[in-house]
Formats: C-alpha cells, sequence, structure tokens
C-alpha cells in the first residue's frame, strides 16, 4: 500500500533543503528506490516536504539510510522537524512535466525519469 510522510521544519528554508537534497543526492540514487512523489515549500514560517512512497517500508528505508545522516551532516535534529503518515487511500496527479525540480536535482531527476521511460 502507497504511503505518504508530511515533514514539517519550522527552521526550514529552500536554502536548508538544497543542502539536504544534496546530500541525499551523493548518497544514492534520485529518485530513491520506492519514491513516487515528493513536494516541498515554504510552509507556516519554515519548510514542508510531502513524499508519497510505494510502502512504510520503502520511506522508513529511505529515511533511517539517507536522510537522517544528511540531516545529521547538517546539524539538524530529527526531534526539531514535525513528522506525520498516513496509508494512500489514492493517488491523483496531472501532467507533472512543467512541474519545477530543485536546481540541484533537475538534471539528475530529469535523466533517471528519461532513463527509464
Amino acid at each position: 500500500m502507497a504511503y505518504c510522510v508530511i515533514v514539517d521544519n519550522p527552521k526550514g528554508s529552500a536554502e536548508l533543503y538544497e543542502q539536504v537534497l544534496q546530500r541525499v543526492l551523493a548518497s544514492g540514487d534520485m529518485p530513491p528506490q520506492g519514491a513516487i512523489f515528493q513536494v516541498a515549500g515554504p510552509a507556516e514560517g519554515g519548510w514542508r516536504v510531502i513524499t508519497v512512497w510505494e510502502s512504510r517500508e520503502a520511506q522508513e528505508r529511505f529515511r533511517d539510510e539517507r536522510l537522517i545522516p544528511a540531516f545529521n551532516e547538517l546539524g539538524v535534529s530529527r526531534d526539531e522537524v514535525r513528522w506525520s503518515d498516513f496509508d494512500v487511500h489514492s493517488v491523483l496527479a496531472g501532467d507533472l512535466s512543467a512541474a519545477t525540480q530543485p536546481a540541484s536535482a533537475g538534471e539528475d531527476i530529469a535523466h533517471a525519469a528519461s532513463a527509464s521511460g
């Protein structure tokens, strides 16, 4: 079953997101195995990232092996970040080709999409 995680970082910013993303990119494939969809942007004075995964296990593997180490390198405490999650009932998405990509990952993600399609 698909699984959604919402991460809110009250101290987050586009700059911090890009720094985390750079470390995640350096640690393995992008998009990560099991990732379906991600959106990120400013929210409530901080930064929000919403991800949808093929399974809870895929998300937990990514979190533990790649995301938390990136947080640790940058001094982001897991306790400062609010996490919420739910099992996904449905996913609806239109044409995502016009969606913006992170400046640091756009080329890698575009390459991964063209290689798999």
